[in-house]
């Protein structure tokens, strides 16, 4: 199963050496919505809005993950690199995933993983820093599940969750870790700090699109269970993503 998405790399300094690097004609109006900002073009991988949170914003158009991102994760990663990029934990790294294909049902499954799993993947996400940049927040229970109430609503986790879908909400919240409801069909994965660092944009396009995945192949979990997260996502990474997942858990060792 092939799965589609799109990245959008902040900076806060750098930007027009990345403009010449990646052979665009200067920054686009926020949110622009001309030809060469069509997320459905075939070309160029690359474009460039203005963001009120970064000195230039980078945008992909939609890639498949596998051979075809990882080229568009390359190039912009040259780019940021000859650049000399500058970012600090107040930009961000946002992955959108498709979920066009996600019913009720498989947002139940979700929602499993995110809430068991939320930690880890927060601390991937913060990279080189100490944590993620304080205008996202975590996902909380509540905004998701609502209140359970005891021998009248289904256990979250232990229930079918074909009973348990009617309780699930879609928090629509662009400051939340997680926002499932973007407008344009994915589910934007907001938690990632902003990069220059090659292995690590393949690590925030390989778990994001990853935990899509699992969901909807029905992969469910225990609030207590005892696989890790690449336990979870590594069916799902490639070659590349799987090297820059061992690389990010040999530095937070390191760290410890």
């Amino acid at each position: 199963m092939t799965i589609s998405f799109g990245i959008e790399c902040e900076v806060a300094g750098g930007t027009s050496a990345m403009l010449d690097a990646l052979g665009l004609d200067g920054l686009h109006g926020y949110h622009c919505d001309c030809e060469r900002c069509e997320p459905e073009r075939s070309s160029p991988d690359w474009t460039a809005q203005e963001d009120c949170t970064a000195d230039g914003e980078f945008i992909s158009r939609i890639l498949t993950y596998g051979d075809d991102g990882d080229r568009a994760i390359g190039q912009l990663a040259a780019a940021l690199k000859s650049a000399r990029a500058v970012h600090s934990n107040g930009q961000g790294l946002h992955v959108h995933v498709d979920t066009s294909d996600m019913t009720p049902t498989t947002w139940v499954y979700f929602w499993r993983l995110w809430f068991r799993y939320q930690d880890e993947v927060g601390m991937l996400a913060s990279g080189s820093y100490n944590d993620v940049r304080s205008y996202n927040q975590e996902v909380r229970f509540s905004q998701v599940v609502g209140t359970h109430e005891p021998g009248v609503t289904p256990d979250f986790w232990t229930a079918d969750p074909v009973l348990v879908a009617p309780r699930i909400g879609q928090p629509y919240d662009r400051a939340t870790w997680v926002n499932p409801r973007t407008g344009h069909g994915t589910a934007e994965f907001r938690l990632w700090n902003a990069t220059r660092v090659e292995w690590r944009i393949h690590l925030a396009a390989g778990v994001s699109t990853a935990l899509i995945r699992a969901a909807l192949d029905g992969v469910t979990v225990t609030k207590h269970d005892e696989r890790t997260l690449f336990d979870i996502v590594s069916p799902y990474l490639s070659d590349k993503s799987t090297a820059a997942y061992i690389r990010a858990t040999i530095h937070q060792e390191r760290a410890a």
